[in-house]
This record gives structure tokens, C-alpha cells and sequence, in this order.
């Protein structure tokens, strides 16, 4: 499980786009329930975070062992908050 998540987490690489808290967040209202879940957990720390990646792989560990996402779509689901999340660098 921490294998795949990890592997989730690589795909949320920074970006040098410009930091765009209005798209990112019309982009997180497309997700599906636990896809918008790990985005709103990321959210408020992925910006000023040094490791992004590590800040994004911590909330969806913490959010897979509360079981408020579920252990086999994790990845799929932090990728696509990633996507949004990528918005906000």
C-alpha cells in the first residue's frame, strides 16, 4: 500500500506554473468524493510545503488509516487531487 501511494505521490512533481487558488479549486470540484477528500487535506499546507510530495503522501497514509479513502484507490484518487493540487505552486 505505501508502495503505491508513494508511487501516486510521484506524479504530483512541482510545477512552475503560477500559483492559481481559483482554478485549483473549480478543478477540485470535478473530483470524484475521495479524490476532492485528499485535496482538501493537502490543500492548506501544499503551497508553502518543502517537500510537497512527502506533505501529499502524509494526508492520503493518514486519510487510508482513518478509512475515509479507501486502501485501493488511493492512487488514482491522489493523482487526480494532484492534478488540482498542482494549481497552487
Amino acid at each position: 500500500m505505501v508502495r503505491t501511494i508513494f508511487v501516486a505521490v510521484l506524479a504530483l512533481a512541482p510545477t512552475l506554473a503560477l500559483a492559481d487558488q481559483k482554478a485549483a479549486d473549480a478543478c477540485s470540484g470535478a473530483l470524484v468524493p475521495d479524490a476532492k477528500l485528499i485535496y482538501e487535506a493537502a490543500a492548506p499546507d501544499f503551497a508553502s510545503a518543502p517537500d510537497p510530495k512527502a506533505e501529499v503522501k502524509a494526508k492520503v497514509q493518514e486519510l487510508v488509516t482513518q478509512g475515509k479513502v479507501g486502501r485501493f484507490t488511493a492512487k488514482s484518487n491522489a493523482m487526480a487531487a494532484g492534478d488540482c493540487l498542482k494549481k497552487l505552486r
